[in-house]
């Protein structure tokens, strides 16, 4: 039987990794309902975001629309990221931990990520 994120002899992806990929997405996108909302527009600006969603292949303007939405989430997020870092490195040399300290932060990212999977 073959595992998660295996091919097969001729490199085709197998029915557990498809299976495998399914879930992640379904997962990542977990609950998300459509909704609707109207936006008033310019003109010209409808008709550039046609022409674009049509140039980059996408089938709708609002799958297009939420491509740029995606991409200014993942701007924001990555900024705050950095920023947490940034923080983190001026906040000084870390302090030494214990093993059980390591052990207890395992357990709860660990826990974090169960519990995220279950929602």
């Amino acid at each position: 039987m073959d595992e998660a994120g295996k091919a097969d002899r001729r490199g085709v992806p197998t029915i557990a990794m498809a299976n495998f990929f399914k879930r992640a997405i379904l997962a990542w996108i977990g609950g998300l309902r459509m909704v609707t909302m109207s936006v008033s527009l310019p003109e010209q600006m409808k008709d550039f975001i046609e022409a674009q969603a049509r140039k980059e292949g996408f089938g709708t303007t609002s799958e297009y629309i939420r491509a740029l939405v995606r991409e200014a989430q993942k701007r924001e997020a990555k900024q705050a990221l950095e920023a947490k870092i940034r923080e983190g490195l001026e906040s000084g040399p870390a302090p030494d931990l214990t093993s059980e300290e390591w052990d207890a932060i395992e357990r709860e990212a660990l826990d974090l990520a169960a519990s995220r999977r279950r929602a």
